[in-house]
């Protein structure tokens, strides 16, 4: 499961190889990159599934929930089953397998397409955003831009940055009123999941230097 984060793509020329080299099924998380490119293919159309969200502060939203995109008409179909209780006809209330209510309403749709209209300029306006904080902060030493994959395009989800001092930061900025947040707390020290590993500090040092 490739993740494009913070408005720019994976690498999934190697994701892609391991994958077919390991006959493995490749979901891509896309809930960070909608409508970014890598070498010119949209991130969520390499995969068999492609996961995209609409949260609040996502690049466009309706407030919540999201989408899934796919070629395979077989995952299509189980799609449709699970996003309506498992049934796909209407005015019937028989149901051929197991689903959840996973429905759209019809104002989120409403939000949504004026949301979509507005896409092209919501993301040119946070690429100019991005533009101005790396040129006011170039100088500052104690700070480094997130470097962007060769061959993606970038429309800033957020703006990242990587400082030795993180949680210092973050308390200064906001005092000054301004909200930032860490980079995700690592999903291995989790408390939901420390039971599985006790020695956990050994293991994925990159996800641990990456939230501190």
């Amino acid at each position: 499961m490739p993740v494009h984060l913070y408005g720019m793509a994976a690498n999934m020329k190697e994701v892609l190889g391991f994958a077919k080299k390991h006959k493995l099924f490749v979901i891509e998380d896309a809930a960070e990159a909608l409508g970014v490119k890598y070498k010119g293919k949209y991130c969520g159309a390499f995969g068999e599934i492609g996961c995209f969200s609409f949260f609040v502060d996502k690049t466009i939203t309706t407030g919540e929930g999201g989408f899934v995109v796919t070629n395979k008409k077989k995952i299509y179909q189980r799609l449709l089953y699970l996003r309506n209780q498992g049934r796909i006809s209407r005015g019937t209330f028989i149901h051929p397998q197991i689903g959840y209510n996973f429905r759209m309403t019809d104002i989120q749709a409403a939000v949504g397409l004026v949301q979509l209209k507005k896409f092209k300029l919501i993301a040119q306006k946070k690429v100019n955003i991005d533009k101005l904080y790396k040129r006011y902060l170039k100088s500052v030493q104690e700070v480094t831009f997130t470097t962007i994959e060769p061959g993606s395009d970038y429309i800033p989800f957020r703006t990242t940055i990587l400082c030795k001092s993180a949680h210092r930061l973050m308390k200064f900025m906001s005092s000054m009123g301004i909200q930032t947040r860490t980079f995700f707390y690592p999903l291995h020290q989790q408390p939901c999941f420390k039971h599985l590993n006790q020695n956990d500090g050994k293991y994925f040092p990159n996800a641990i230097y990456a939230y501190k």
